[in-house]
């Protein structure tokens, strides 16, 4: 680095602007949703909404095989990142949710903190984080009156293998863990909003390149890179209406102080479907519908 600093270059950094947040609410990508009908299967030749598993030794904006949107997919194809020989397997979703969904919960955050810079950018990023919460358990917790025995008696009956932690003579808390059965998960939506982040980044990597700069490193929403003077980052903005900045400089540049390398090498193979054909000798009296054979028999529909 030290020989390009004599020729004249200098350290820069340019993030991405709030790039979580303007995903959200400037992002012109559907949102994949699930059913439980949905299920893995061989690549049809067509990428549409949901996820696709991609083999490929491309470690940035990818990071080795793995499953990945279908919006960075898309463009990885385009710029011929992969090819769709690479594609191995799809999980598309038979539902969507519209790319402007979460506008009006975004709004309404950084409304109820608009006293607040950083409450703004927590409270966001705190219900994107909530999309990827796989932990279906939490704490439930009362406080109790020592002297009472009645209140301490209740909080033991309508807490499981409660815990008591004392406060003080007079108070104490009672707390206990909370398992709770999930049959849906928001997981989806947390995955592509990383997906489409990492591709944001790799466009504004691109930029940078195309402009003569030099990288140094890469952090989760900025390119640190050397070059001779500023690239000029004032065409580029989130919304149409070309109102909100995408890029921004940071006042004093570092590049990043560990490497991190997440390369995955496994591959995934689809287990396959198992049918196993059950011969029935019952005889049915076909004037009758099968339909009401089964619920007349009131047994299970198998």
């Amino acid at each position: 680095m030290e020989r390009y600093i004599q020729k004249g270059f200098r350290m820069y950094s340019i993030d991405l602007v709030k790039n979580r947040r303007n995903l959200l609410l400037h992002g012109d990508h559907k949102f994949s949703v699930y059913s439980c009908l949905d299920n893995i299967s061989p690549f049809d030749g067509r990428v549409g909404n949901g996820f696709y598993y991609v083999e490929t030794q491309n470690c940035f904006p990818f990071r080795g095989n793995g499953f990945y949107h279908g919006s960075m997919v898309r463009g990885a194809l385009q710029e011929e990142l992969i090819h769709l020989s690479d594609i191995k397997y799809q999980m598309k979703s038979s539902l969507t949710l519209k790319d402007d969904y979460f506008h009006m919960i975004v709004t309404h955050l950084l409304e109820v903190f608009q006293d607040n810079i950083a409450m703004q950018k927590l409270s966001v990023n705190a219900l994107i984080g909530l999309f990827g919460r796989q932990d279906t358990s939490y704490f439930e917790s009362k406080i109790v009156d020592n002297h009472n025995l009645s209140d301490v008696e209740n909080a033991y009956t309508e807490l499981y293998n409660p815990v008591k932690c004392p406060i003080n003579d007079e108070f104490s808390i009672i707390s206990s863990k909370i398992q709770q059965e999930k049959l849906e998960s928001t997981y989806p939506i947390y995955a592509q909003i990383l997906d489409e982040e990492a591709w944001e980044l790799y466009q504004l990597w691109k930029m940078m390149k195309s402009k003569g700069g030099i990288p140094l490193s890469l952090k989760t929403d900025c390119v640190v890179f050397l070059a001779k003077k500023p690239i000029d980052i004032q065409p580029f903005f989130w919304d149409k209406e070309k109102t909100i900045p995408k890029y921004k400089y940071e006042e004093t540049p570092y590049p990043a102080k560990i490497n991190v390398h997440v390369f995955h090498s496994k591959s995934f193979e689809l287990p396959p479907n198992e049918f196993h054909t059950l011969q029935d000798d019952l005889t049915f009296d076909y004037n009758i519908s099968i339909a009401k054979y089964i619920l007349d028999s009131g047994k299970g529909c198998f």
